[in-house]
């Protein structure tokens, strides 16, 4: 039985990955930053039309931006629009921002917003921004990440005041009503001194539904834990980068109508509220949510508790399950055999569990062969095997979802992979994040 389906690479630190399209050269960047080219929209389109000519294979890695890189960093967030734009405080991207767009701080190619730039340059002073660069140590997405601490006593009411430009005074204004009113401190363990703060993101249009913002995001969190960092945050102030932050794992902690706060920019729709997001770090796989309940790897022991959450559960609300009446007279046996198996396979299943001890979500994975084979492990041949009609009927359907999906020909390199076959919250624990959490820690 299959509730979702994961599938996706592991990536590295270092790594390389094949992809199509390159961004301008470096020599077009440092023309562009001593502005003796602009380049036109037209300009533009003629320049991607002939990358898309090129190479189609290259790759890229990512690493630490360095003090040594200001300037075409903030060359690079000036001048192309922004795929994910999460933005804290006095720092934000500066062109396809809904607030900075409502306000119009930004309006030519040309057009520079030096308290917002500097801003940037303090935030990479800290050493733990990160890019995302090609084979010839192009720019193709940018993470702005700065550290918040728990003692910081800086007062940026007052910066909000000395602001010298009022259309950013104006953003500023919202993103001081976001920090103060999120109550990020009451929301992370006491023990906590250090928050990461990711306030910028963009990458290159050519660049783009290629996973770099998202390797970008885990590499921040990354860096976050090494710091010692217990959790990492982000403000959204677009509907898309929300959704992001969603799809990465994070907990919307604070939201605000733009409506609702006075003087407030005012940006079109769909970017009707602006949101803060968390997600805690520390412990890993035991990550805790609320501080109600925590994330770990079930055990043999586990088995009777899982299997009990289930039938009250998954077993009967599943849409299949219900359809073809599968649990109608008490008896599943042959589903619970099924998950029973890929409870206990190679450890890839994970518990919620609150403060007494009880199991309050459950998450049930294992591997499966990305093409089928003659072993017996494939849903026909299950569903050929399976004695109990309804449940027959289920593994068939499971099986031509797999023959549609040929996840063979979309990933040919790969041999395997991980598929959640079922999975069950506590209809007294539900939109607490639970699996989130638990699909984070599969």
């Amino acid at each position: 039985m299959v509730l979702l389906r994961v599938c996706k690479r592991v990536v590295h630190d270092e790594f390389t990955r094949k992809i199509s399209n390159i961004i301008p050269c470096r020599a077009a960047f440092n023309l562009m930053k001593m502005n003796k080219i602009q380049w036109p929209e037209q300009s533009q389109k003629e320049d991607t039309r002939r990358h898309l000519s090129m190479k189609k294979e290259t790759k890229f890695h990512v690493r630490k931006i360095k003090s040594e890189d200001k300037e075409c960093v903030i060359d690079f967030l000036r001048n192309w629009k922004i795929f994910r734009y999460l933005i804290f405080f006095s720092r934000y991207f500066l062109r396809d921002e809904p607030m900075s767009q409502a306000v119009k701080l930004i309006n030519g190619p040309n057009d520079r917003c030096m308290e917002a730039e500097k801003s940037v340059a303090s935030a990479i002073d800290e050493g733990f921004s990160v890019t995302a660069v090609d084979e010839n140590e192009e720019l193709v997405g940018v993470v702005i990440n700065a550290a918040m601490h728990k003692n910081d006593c800086s007062d940026y009411k007052q910066a909000v005041e000395k602001c010298a430009n009022p259309k950013f005074r104006r953003i500023l204004t919202v993103l001081m009503h976001m920090r103060e009113k999120s109550r990020l401190w009451e929301k992370v363990p006491s023990s906590c001194g250090m928050v990461m703060d990711l306030t910028m993101a963009s990458v290159h249009p050519n660049w783009r539904k290629r996973h770099v913002m998202e390797v970008l995001a885990r590499k921040s969190e990354t860096i976050a834990k090494d710091v010692g960092a217990c959790a990492i945050r982000m403000d959204a102030t677009s509907f898309y980068s929300g959704r992001a932050a969603e799809r990465l794992g994070y907990k919307n902690i604070y939201s605000i109508k733009y409506a609702d706060l006075p003087d407030a920019p005012q940006p079109e729709p769909p970017h009707l509220e602006a949101r803060v997001y968390m997600k805690l770090l520390q412990g890993s796989i035991e990550t805790m949510a609320d501080q109600d309940y925590v994330i770990q790897p079930v055990q043999p022991g586990d088995t009777e508790e899982c299997l009990e959450l289930l039938r009250k559960t998954f077993f009967i609300d599943e849409p299949m399950n219900h359809a073809v009446g599968l649990c109608s007279d008490g008896n599943c046996a042959e589903l619970e055999e099924y998950s029973a198996h890929y409870l206990h396979e190679n450890g890839w299943s994970f518990k919620a569990v609150d403060k007494n001890g009880k199991i309050v979500g459950v998450m049930v994975s294992g591997l499966s062969p990305l093409k089928p084979k003659d072993d017996g492990s494939d849903y026909v041949t299950q569903a050929q095997q399976c004695k109990d009609p309804k449940f027959a009927k289920i593994l068939y359907v499971l099986a031509q979802r797999e023959e549609g999906a040929k996840l063979w020909e979309k990933f040919p390199d790969l041999d395997e992979v991980l598929d959640v076959k079922l999975a069950a919250t506590d209809p007294n624990w539900r939109k607490r994040g639970i699996m989130n959490n638990l699909l984070a820690a599969t």
